[in-house]
C-alpha cells in the first residue's frame, strides 16, 4: 500500500510534536556543546527551498534558505520499498531540531514506481512548517502550508535531476512549482523550487 495518503497525517504528528515541546533533549545539548554533534545533525544532507513572490505589503521578495539539520528519527528521513513502489520521507530543519523555538522545517513526500526498472515519477508533496521570510525592512510573514503536485492551485509543476543510489542511499533531485495566490498566504502569485541532496534510511518491512 502506498503511503501517499499517510504522509500528511505523519507530518502532523511530526508538527504537534515540535509545537509541544518544552524543553531540549540530548541531541540538542549535545549540538550546542562547543559545536560538538553538528557533524551528527548534518551528515544526512540538506534541502535547499527558494520563494519568491510578493509579500502580503505588495512588496516582492526571493528568499532562499538551506535546510540542513534532521531529526535523529528514522522515520523523519527514509525510504520504504514495497511491490516495486519507493515513498521517501524526508524533514529537515533551519536549525537545531527538537527545540520549541527552532521549528521551522520543511517536509517533502516523494513517490516513484517502477523502483528497481524505469523508475518513474509518482507524486510530489511538500509542507512548510513555522517557516518565516524575514525581509530587509525588518518585515516578515509566515508560511505554514502543503503543497502538492496535483493540486489545483498548483501549476506548471517540473521534476528534474532525480538521481539515487542504491549502495549509499544518496537521493537528488530537483523541483519547481507555482502557485495561485488564493493558496498561499501572501495573497499573490508564489513561485517555489528547490533542491533536495539527502542521504536516506531504509526501513526493512518483515517478510509477508
Amino acid at each position: 500500500m502506498k503511503l501517499k495518503a499517510l504522509l500528511p497525517y505523519v507530518f502532523l504528528v511530526i508538527s504537534i510534536g515540535f509545537s509541544y515541546c518544552s524543553g531540549k533533549d540530548a541531541a540538542t545539548e549535545h549540538a550546542e556543546e562547543n559545536g560538538t554533534g553538528f557533524e551528527e545533525l548534518t551528515k544526512f544532507g540538506s534541502i535547499t527551498l527558494t520563494l519568491s513572490g510578493i509579500q502580503p505589503n505588495n512588496i516582492p521578495f526571493t528568499n532562499s534558505e538551506t535546510f540542513k539539520f534532521a531529526a535523529l528519527k528514522p522515520g523523519d528521513n527514509k525510504l520504504l520499498i514495497k511491490d516495486g513502489f519507493a515513498d521517501f520521507a524526508m524533514t529537515r530543519f533551519l536549525n537545531t531540531p527538537d527545540d520549541a523555538y527552532q521549528g521551522s522545517r520543511v517536509m517533502i513526500g516523494l513517490g516513484i514506481d517502477n523502483f528497481k526498472a524505469a523508475q518513474t515519477f509518482s507524486y510530489f508533496i511538500l509542507i512548510l512548517g513555522d517557516y518565516a521570510v524575514i525581509s530587509e525592512d525588518l518585515t516578515y510573514f509566515e508560511m505554514r502550508k502543503e503543497f502538492e503536485d496535483t493540486d489545483g492551485e498548483v501549476s506548471n509543476f517540473n521534476f528534474s535531476n532525480y538521481s539515487f543510489n542504491e549502495q549509499t542511499n544518496h537521493l537528488i533531485f530537483s523541483f519547481s512549482f507555482d502557485v495561485a495566490a488564493a493558496a498561499n498566504y501572501t495573497g499573490n502569485d508564489l513561485s517555489v523550487s528547490g533542491e533536495v541532496d539527502v542521504i536516506v534510511m531504509e526501513d526493512v518491512l518483515p517478510p509477508d
